[in-house]
């Protein structure tokens, strides 16, 4: 091999080996999905803060406009808001996806306040509208535990959630919650106190895939 061709295999070996190097260095993200336990749904009195609270969980997110305009229109009485599982990056960011609804056979006055806010007529003659919540998953402190929360929802729900973590760290676990309950038993987030929200609210969970046994044909009985 001549010296130039042997310069030239030496270089490629060289760039092989930093690739390789810093592929190796850059952790490994995978999902895990679990299950959160949710019976309290609340917004900050002044409408900034939207917080999920979960048996292990706290998840506080930037009040979304179109659903603050609901909860002050006269509409809200009649609207239901449904949440899709959320998902948590690694660094703790947390986001998913709501539907608003309103039923069919809205007066003109109404459908005209729908339609302000962005609902969309359907078929069936209900209106929805989608929006997206967007925040922080934060470990629930030692102060506050879910017992001691009022629940202000129908019943529990199973909340999915997709979390991102990093080989041996949990994502967004150096968050504690900044929610805190006072003397007379009233919480705060950030020293905005937390009321109840008064829409129904329905949380939708993701399905799960038939196993390989579940879906598998019934084998043909022997003539």
């Amino acid at each position: 091999m001549n010296p130039n061709r042997r310069l030239i295999v030496a270089w490629s070996l060289l760039q092989v080996t930093l690739a390789g190097t810093g592929c190796s260095s850059t952790p490994k993200v995978t999902r895990q999905t679990y299950t959160e336990k949710v019976s309290t749904v609340m917004i900050t009195q002044d409408k900034k803060q939207f917080v999920i609270l979960g048996e292990r969980h706290h998840y506080i997110f930037t009040a979304p406009e179109d659903l603050v305009a609901l909860l002050g229109s006269p509409l809200k009485g009649k609207a239901t808001a449904r949440f899709q599982p959320f998902l948590v990056t690694v660094d703790g960011v947390t986001t998913g996806d709501f539907h608003l609804t309103l039923p069919a056979g809205l007066s003109e006055e109404e459908a005209a306040q729908a339609k302000a806010m962005d609902f969309v007529q359907q078929a069936d003659g209900s209106w929805w509208h989608d929006g997206t919540l967007e925040g922080k998953r934060y470990i629930q402190g030692h102060t506050l535990r879910t017992g001691r929360i009022h629940a202000n929802l129908s019943h529990t729900y199973d909340v999915t959630v997709e979390a991102e973590e990093t080989a041996g760290e949990k994502a967004a676990q150096d968050l504690a919650s900044p929610i805190a309950s006072t003397a007379d038993g009233m919480l705060m987030v950030y020293f905005a106190v937390l009321v109840p929200i008064l829409i129904p609210l329905i949380f939708l969970t993701r399905e799960k895939k038939p196993t390989a046994a579940a879906v598998a044909p019934t084998p043909a009985s022997a003539p």
